[in-house]
């Protein structure tokens, strides 16, 4: 062993000194920021009410004179799509999406904190179904099934034909599976099953946009949206409430890591 690695040794040890081990749990909750998201939240659910409740149907000669010419080409294909089978297992996907979280039950280290745990998966599922509405009510975008011509003419002529961007079905799902999948990274930093959860997670989520992109429902873009959407809520409302000594641990980990591999060379 060297000099520069006796060097090492000891810078790790004096910053692993001065900075205490991981919090027992990895959240914290705040009265005035939980009151100021949830008030947000339902703040942005009332416009949204307001909003979706405003959305006009199309008038038949407004259907007759769509053309899928008109639709960008990355997404016209999905006016080929129809199925309200599919529409229908969209919306068990994203059953089974929203309960995935609470399988974190299971974990005794998480289920002692399962107040921080619901109180944000709540947050993050208000947002998430908040925010849908309002971009559906401002874009009155027109769902890939009202260019078929195999669908009946009084569900093109309903307002639910014009929510078309963005997908509130991919919101939700990214939103839960994404949310799940930080909790457990969260409390199972070195876990060997995270790649499996993550993958998991995605996957659910994406076979929940998969359904409503053969279904009809939703374009591409209208999924991919929802899903970057999604994904940020359920992977920023656990980092906002990310307990500060976990912060610093994260962030004094990292310094080792720099030292690290500086005096490596």
């Amino acid at each position: 062993m060297n000099k520069k690695h006796l060097h090492l040794i000891l810078i790790i040890f004096l910053i692993k000194l001065s900075h205490p081990a991981l919090a027992d749990s990895p959240f914290e909750l705040n009265r005035t920021r939980e009151s100021s998201i949830f008030v947000g939240g339902l703040g942005l659910a009332t416009i949204s009410f307001y909003i979706d409740g405003s959305i006009v149907p199309l008038t038949k000669e407004q259907v007759n004179i769509l053309s899928k010419k008109d639709i960008n080409f990355f997404d016209r294909r999905a006016a080929d799509n129809y199925s309200e089978s599919l529409s229908i297992f969209s919306d068990i996907a994203l059953a089974a999406c929203l309960l995935l979280p609470t399988s974190l039950n299971i974990s005794k280290n998480i289920n002692r904190d399962m107040q921080k745990v619901n109180t944000m998966y709540l947050e993050t599922i208000l947002l998430a179904t908040a925010i849908t509405p309002i971009a559906k009510g401002i874009s009155k975008r027109v769902r890939p099934f009202v260019y078929n011509p195999k669908v009946p003419l009084s569900k093109k002529l309903s307002s639910n034909a014009r929510k078309s961007f963005f997908s509130g079905h991919a919101t939700k799902a990214f939103a839960s599976s994404v949310f799940y999948a930080t909790i457990y990274n969260e409390y199972f930093q070195n876990s060997k099953y995270l790649p499996l959860v993550w993958g998991i997670s995605l996957f659910s989520a994406g076979s929940v946009g998969y359904l409503r992109y053969k279904s009809g429902d939703h374009f591409p873009t209208d999924i991919i949206t929802g899903a970057i959407v999604g994904s940020m809520i359920g992977y920023f409302i656990p980092k906002l409430h990310q307990a500060k000594k976990r912060q610093e641990t994260s962030a004094s980990n990292r310094s080792i890591n720099l030292i690290s591999f500086t005096l490596s060379f």
